[in-house]
């Protein structure tokens, strides 16, 4: 990843209002554009480019004055970096496919490869985050206004998750990210959103029932108990979590003894183990597990590449534990994964 790249200031509140009457742009205003077409309401539009940027096309919905969806399937032809500021506003992102980097000055990163769900929620005062992309783009985003949140959970705040509550009264004391494999279901969602036929009103309602279908089942996929927790861990402690989890993102093949893990981020390896599991939802091993079997489904896609040479790149010793692995974690062998990649 470069992290030298040319990078733009984007502020969601300026982009939320920019986007939202694009009946009066003229697509010349945007040159990666090769069509730019409203669909049934001024906050609404499709759109398809093709540039040395990317190709592909995209969609842009605002369905409330405080919540719009953007969704994507694009090849993007080299990393595009932007510095991202939206303190009050709740970032969800959905891909089935695509990779992309996530860090700022508050110490937490997020790497992702393949299906990967993210949220991100930010205290005010932060500078702007980097989030760069690269490789295919299939993905949706949620962007919801801490208004909006307060709207739709109006009386009902305690069904929200701790970091999400604190998030929504502004007592949020560091970046809350949340990043795990998505379920099925939010999978569907984007596959939904991007093959929709309905075309006016219809496909409005059809992106807001989605919308808040994507937001109702992540905020499910946070553990209540753990966010709990979680929330009250110390920013030392979550700091040296993040930086445990980039370790691993960066040495999967051959991740290190939990000993020498604990060490390297200055935790003892109990406070390690069970902090991880408080902030993840997942065990170190659960984590090193899900970060190959995001790597095996891009490796799985090439044309050509053996299972043994994929088990090999992921620092499996036998194809045979390769192949174990995948059953266990997709319910399949890996040549039908490569038949039927999951949210595909």
């Amino acid at each position: 990843m470069q992290y030298n790249l040319p990078a733009t200031v984007v502020d969601l509140a300026e982009v939320r209002s920019d986007l939202m009457s694009p009946h009066d742009r003229d697509i010349s205003r945007y040159p990666a554009f090769t069509s730019l077409r409203r669909v049934g309401a001024a906050d609404h539009y499709q759109f398809n480019f093709a540039s040395t940027f990317a190709n592909g096309r995209g969609e842009y919905c605002a369905v409330s004055t405080g919540m719009y969806v953007q969704c994507f399937d694009a090849d993007l032809a080299d990393p595009y970096r932007l510095l991202v500021l939206g303190p009050d506003t709740l970032r969800i992102r959905v891909a089935s496919a695509g990779s992309c980097r996530y860090w700022g000055e508050f110490g937490t990163e997020s790497v992702v490869s393949g299906p990967m769900l993210t949220l991100i929620a930010e205290p005010p005062g932060m500078q702007p985050a980097h989030f760069v992309a690269e490789d295919r783009q299939r993905v949706a985003h949620v962007y919801l206004h801490r208004s909006e949140l307060a709207s739709l959970y109006s009386g009902a705040e305690e069904d929200l998750p701790a970091p999400i509550r604190a998030f929504l009264r502004g007592e949020l004391c560091a970046t809350y990210l949340h990043a795990t494999t998505p379920s099925a279901e939010l999978l569907d969602c984007v596959s939904a959103l991007m093959n929709c036929s309905l075309d006016g009103r219809g496909r409005w309602l059809f992106f807001r029932s989605k919308a808040l279908e994507i937001i109702c089942r992540v905020f499910d996929s946070i553990s209540a108990a753990d966010s709990e927790a979680a929330y009250g861990l110390s920013i030392s402690a979550q700091r040296a979590i993040a930086k445990a989890r980039r370790i691993l993102e960066q040495e999967f093949t051959n991740p290190p003894p939990l000993d020498a893990l604990a060490r390297a981020v200055g935790l003892s390896r109990t406070v390690m183990c069970s902090g991880f599991r408080l902030l993840t939802g997942k065990s170190v091993y659960e984590h090193v597990t899900e970060i190959r079997m995001q790597q095996a489904l891009i490796l799985l896609g090439k044309p050509g590449v053996r299972v043994a040479d994929v088990a090999h790149a992921l620092g499996y010793q036998h194809a045979s534990s390769f192949t174990a692995a995948v059953r266990k974690f997709f319910g399949t062998h890996p040549r039908a994964l490569r038949r039927h990649p999951p949210g595909v």
